[in-house]
């Protein structure tokens, strides 16, 4: 049990942070991209941070339940 909710915590770290990363990225994308652009881009920007979101959900689920089963 212990390494299903370690290899979700670390896919959630990954999650968050592949969230972050592309939602960064996207905004220098979105402050290059020409007026015809701008709408194709911005729609991936809530999916960008819905995932960021799982990522942290994810980590805030599995973090207190790691410690609460490996000492107690």
């Amino acid at each position: 049990m212990d390494q299903i909710l370690l290899m979700l915590h670390f896919f959630g770290l990954g999650a968050g942070f592949t969230g972050a990363m592309a939602g960064g990225i996207l905004l220098r994308q979105m402050m290059a991209a020409s007026p015809a652009e701008m709408p194709v881009i911005a729609r991936l920007q809530p999916v960008f941070l819905r995932i960021g979101e799982a990522g942290l959900a994810l980590l805030w689920i599995t973090g207190p339940w790691m410690v609460a089963t490996r000492y107690a």
